[in-house]
């Protein structure tokens, strides 16, 4: 599991270095491949949303190795995402969103046992934030 946890830092290490440009095109993609995603945000002004996924990023690293610090933090997020109204299918997209960025500045680093270790940490970011989808009936 270390070395997983070790992939995970990695990558978002990796990100941070080139933040400026990752962060914004993030959300580029975000609003292009869903626009119906912009909804989300018309109350919220960019750059601090820009921000806040850093903030959020730079948690992540900071408390990967403490479970119990990771899980509150996660589980706060969770609660601000409820309030502005985030639905958990959102988070498939972010998911899809996500990576497909990190593959844009990462590239060949990008393997099937990263993506498998990245989907297995996204699954319980999203529990731990209590903001799975509900099953569909």
């Amino acid at each position: 599991m270390s070395n997983n946890i070790s992939s995970l830092q990695l990558t978002i290490l990796n990100l941070l270095t080139v933040e400026d440009e990752f962060v914004p095109r993030f959300y580029n993609n975000l609003f292009n491949m869903y626009p119906s995603t912009r909804s989300l945000f018309v109350h919220t002004e960019i750059s601090l949303q820009y921000n806040k996924l850093l903030l959020m990023l730079m948690m992540i690293v900071r408390t990967i190795h403490d479970p119990d610090s990771l899980k509150i933090q996660l589980q706060q997020l969770g609660q601000r995402h409820k309030y502005y109204r985030v639905e958990p299918g959102h988070f498939a997209v972010l998911y899809i969103v996500f990576v497909q960025t990190v593959v844009e500045y990462i590239g060949p680093k990008w393997t099937a046992e990263l993506e498998a270790t990245w989907a297995e940490a996204y699954a319980s970011i999203v529990r731990m934030m209590d903001m799975e989808p509900l099953p569909q009936h």
